[in-house]
């Protein structure tokens, strides 16, 4: 790539190059595969092509970089080929899943929360509407960016409205609504959150993407881990139950019985359900989801998180 810095064809079918053997580059060498990539961004800013080749090769050798000076210097060149491709919705795409794979490195996320990056990726999601991967990237980001402590109810506040209109719009989409249900999850960890969200419709985007997809364990996962951190609020429950949310956790529990992580999850929202009300507790009962608890304890006997979580729910509902 050095070799023709001022050839624009050359350096596009260096980039290419570059692709074919990224998976195969060492860690030693990804901090000079990142500086030719980036210096290509630099002296071709106005060529489309080799900016979106560029964010391509970014989101495959940036993901577990450990270097601020490159991190923070990759951001700089994303954020700025955002602005400057804003229509070319091939090379957002690839812009905004680039800074969304960033977020799961501890560094990139400092940096792209001190940067505010969400804040470009959410605009796009209104943008490019009909884009569903700018609309998986921005979720995933939000997902990714919302773990952490602090940024909860600024990101609810930009971002669910985006989110819902996305899970609306992608409905036959299951890895969408897989990552919207996980940016909801996130964002309602936070106490002040897990009633605005419902009341925003939240609820009603996971428990229709959990009927349209119940054969996708993904889903129903991500689902039922949003309803966990949702619940775990009375008034929600209350309102939940009037939703149907008992009979769409159970039917997940009927339909991935094998899946841990369904299981867990289900259990948990069981668990809270539980805890709420003492009507909530009698409804349940009669629901018969002590057989459903009982299986998955008798089914993942080696997983302790299905054992306590399960566990829970029965003793508190057998408290009756």
């Amino acid at each position: 790539m050095d070799d023709y810095q001022n050839d624009e064809t050359m350096q596009k079918l260096s980039l290419i190059a570059l692709n074919s053997k990224v998976n195969d580059v060492t860690d030693d060498n990804k901090k000079m595969a990142v500086q030719k990539v980036l210096r290509a961004m630099d002296t071709f800013k106005g060529n489309g092509k080799v900016q979106e080749l560029a964010c391509f090769l970014l989101r495959s050798l940036i993901e577990n970089l450990e270097d601020w000076i490159l991190l923070e210097k990759a951001v700089g060149n994303i954020l700025r080929v955002m602005g400057d491709h804003v229509d070319e919705m091939e090379i957002q795409e690839q812009a905004v899943v680039a800074l969304a794979l960033m977020s799961r490195n501890d560094i990139g996320a400092e940096i792209l929360l001190r940067k505010h990056t969400y804040e470009p990726a959410i605009q796009l999601m209104e943008r490019h509407a009909s884009s569903d991967l700018i609309q998986m990237g921005s979720c995933l980001l939000v997902a990714t960016l919302a773990q952490r402590e602090g940024y909860r109810i600024t990101l609810m506040n930009a971002t669910v409205d985006k989110i819902l209109t996305a899970m609306d719009r992608f409905k036959e989409n299951p890895r969408l609504q897989e990552m919207a249900c996980a940016a909801i999850a996130h964002m309602a960890i936070d106490n002040e959150n897990k009633v605005p969200l419902v009341r925003n419709g939240a609820a009603d985007k996971i428990l229709y993407a959990m009927d349209n997809h119940m054969k996708t364990h993904q889903v129903q996962s991500s689902a039922c881990n949003a309803l966990n951190h949702l619940t775990r609020n009375q008034n929600n429950c209350i309102t939940l139950m009037e939703k149907g949310i008992a009979k769409k956790i159970l039917l997940a529990m009927d339909k991935h019985k094998t899946n841990a992580d369904v299981q867990q999850n289900a259990c948990l929202v069981l668990r809270n359900l539980a805890w709420a009300s003492e009507s909530i507790k009698r409804q349940l009962y009669e629901m018969n989801v002590i057989v459903r608890l009982s299986r998955a304890v008798g089914t993942h006997k080696t997983n302790e998180d299905v054992q306590k979580y399960a566990k829970e729910a029965m003793q508190k509902i057998l408290s009756v």
